[in-house]
């Protein structure tokens, strides 16, 4: 992954490309999308500063530090990071009930329903927001776009799914201390979650017990998604308990990409192969 300053002009006319940003707790993660499909996906991860304890003022400190995020960009999306968040059958239309379902997985939540398409006809998601995170992002960065992390990706792997005609599948997308599960089954998702993890056999539990959960046979595939030493270790022991698990390489869409980008998150890479 690059590192270093955002300067303001880091780029050329940055009105004609694309920014996402994903903030979770202790990072920023960024993806600025070229206007030509031969030029470079630029991705950076900046930590936020460990010594802030209030994590939105360490958020914008961050972006504050980064002058080229606060440009005109073609179009701004911020994908949420956080676990404020629930998938439920389409079928539950009424916008109360929703609140109503929301707010007994989270009690002490009193922010922004937001809801989320994952590209499966019989599921969506909705994503609570903390409203003055809601309200920096979207002072700071006129026109943004809220989704999940989960969001991206379920809609990118229902595509592979089609592509690749496969019946159930288990998805996995590696990031650096969290690990993506998603499981669809002839198009209709199944599950969806997003597992904190410290060691590589920890994120291989999350993954197996998903599966168990759901009585996955030993032979549907497993794809995993990433790049490192880490994931590298988590497909290897999968591999002791499924039959078919495959490490597939990071989808460079149809951006040039080099090292620095396979290290990106995965749902910031696909994001513009699935829209």
């Amino acid at each position: 992954m690059e590192s270093g300053k955002l300067d303001k002009d880091y780029i050329q006319q940055s009105e004609l490309w694309r920014l996402a940003l994903q903030t979770s707790d202790n990072r920023l993660d960024i993806a600025l999308y070229p206007p030509v499909e031969s030029e470079k996906l630029i991705t950076r991860t900046i930590m936020l500063d460990p010594a802030n304890s209030d994590r939105l003022k360490a958020l914008e400190e961050c972006v504050y530090a980064n002058p080229l995020l606060l440009n005109d960009f073609k179009r701004i999306d911020c994908v949420i990071d956080y676990d404020c968040f629930m998938a439920i059958p389409t079928a539950i239309a009424d916008a109360d009930l929703r609140r109503k379902l929301f707010e007994t997985s989270y009690p002490a939540f009193d922010g922004e329903i937001m809801e989320c398409p994952l590209g499966c006809p019989n599921a969506t998601l909705l994503l609570g927001v903390d409203p003055a995170l809601a309200g920096f992002i979207r002072r700071t960065f006129y026109g943004v776009r809220f989704t999940h992390v989960l969001s991206p990706l379920c809609r990118y792997f229902a595509s592979v799914m089609t592509a690749q005609r496969l019946h159930r599948a288990t998805f996995v997308s590696m990031r650096r201390d969290k690990t993506d599960v998603i499981i669809i089954d002839d198009g209709r998702l199944m599950l969806a979650n997003t597992f904190s993890f410290v060691q590589p056999a920890d994120a291989a539990y999350y993954i197996l017990a998903s599966r168990s959960q759901l009585e996955c046979a030993n032979t549907e595939p497993i794809l995993v998604y990433g790049s490192g030493a880490v994931t590298n270790e988590v497909t290897d022991i999968l591999g002791r308990y499924a039959a078919d698990v495959t490490n597939v390489s990071q989808p460079a869409g149809p951006f040039r990409a080099d090292q620095s980008t396979s290290e990106a998150p995965t749902n910031l890479i696909v994001m513009p192969l699935c829209e």
